[in-house]
Order: C-alpha cells, then sequence, then structure tokens
C-alpha cells in the first residue's frame, strides 16, 4: 500500500475514532429507515434502498463489540466498496477527511497486541489514535455469500 498520497475518512463509532481509505467509499448519507433483510447473517442489521437498489447494512458496532445503540437522525451512513460487495454501515459522527503520512501511520502489528485481521493499521490524528480499517477483511467469505443470497431472494421477491 502506497500510504504517501492516501487520504482517509475519519468517524466515530461511540468513543471510538475510526478511519477508512477515502478511494473505498462510495458516499456518505444521513442515516434512513432500514428494513429487515431476511436470511441475512447476523451482523447485518438490515438493507435500505439506494435509488432502486437494495443496499446491506452491516453492524459495525456488532463487529468491534460495542454496546449497541438505535440509529438517530443524525447518525451517516457511510457506503464502501470492497473488492467484492457494496455495503453501508453507521456511524455517530464525521470527524474529518486526513491525508496520511508516513510519519503518523503505523501497521497494526506494530501497535495493537492482539492479531486484529480488519485493522490496516493505527493514525495519531490530533492527539488520538485513529484506527484504519481494512473493508475487504470487514465481512468473511460466508457473511459475503449469505448477504448476496438474501439479496438475491428480495429482488426476486420485488420482481
Amino acid at each position: 500500500m502506497n500510504i504517501d498520497n492516501e487520504y482517509i475518512l475519519s468517524f466515530r463509532i461511540g468513543s471510538l475514532k475510526l478511519g477508512i481509505s477515502l478511494n473505498l467509499i462510495d458516499r456518505v448519507i444521513r442515516a434512513v429507515q432500514i428494513s429487515n433483510l431476511p436470511g441475512a447473517p447476523p451482523i447485518v442489521k438490515g438493507i435500505i434502498n439506494i435509488r432502486g437498489n437494495a443496499l446491506p447494512i452491516v453492524n459495525f458496532r456488532k463487529r468491534l463489540k460495542l454496546r449497541q445503540k438505535e440509529a438517530i437522525p443524525s447518525d451517516n451512513i457511510i457506503i464502501v466498496n470492497s473488492s467484492t460487495l457494496t455495503f453501508g454501515f453507521l456511524a455517530d459522527e464525521i470527524t474529518g477527511l486526513k491525508n496520511i503520512e508516513h510519519k503518523t501511520f503505523y501497521k497494526s502489528e506494530d501497535i495493537l497486541p492482539l492479531n486484529n485481521e480488519i485493522v490496516k493499521g493505527v493514525m495519531v490524528i490530533d492527539d488520538e489514535m485513529v484506527l484504519i480499517h481494512d473493508i475487504d477483511k470487514f465481512l468473511s467469505l460466508e457473511e459475503e455469500e449469505k448477504i448476496t443470497q438474501a439479496l438475491n431472494k428480495t429482488k426476486k421477491l420485488n420482481s
């Protein structure tokens, strides 16, 4: 990964400050009502309708083992493109767009005591540690397959 000219979107979920590479983000929207997605794995909160397409919303809080909370209108949905699936997740607050500077980016294995595959690295921004997440590793292959199957069933029912 060339980090010299990469930007991240930083955001908060609970008390954690997190970040994702800007080139993986499709868009950020205000929170909307999330509908149930039958047959989806437990990590999926539901689906939303984006321009006539069903978009799965995953539960980032559940993946990080954080206390659950209901979405509120001031929350944001960050829509990301992994290498195999487009999905969204709720964020409590968008905190900014930051340029990754080599001197402030550390690989996760150099900082974190546990092997956390979904964390690509850590940055220090404004004296706060920001965990940079690897979206391609956020969902397991099995979870992605179940989401795809559930979305396909929903499309058939709505046809």
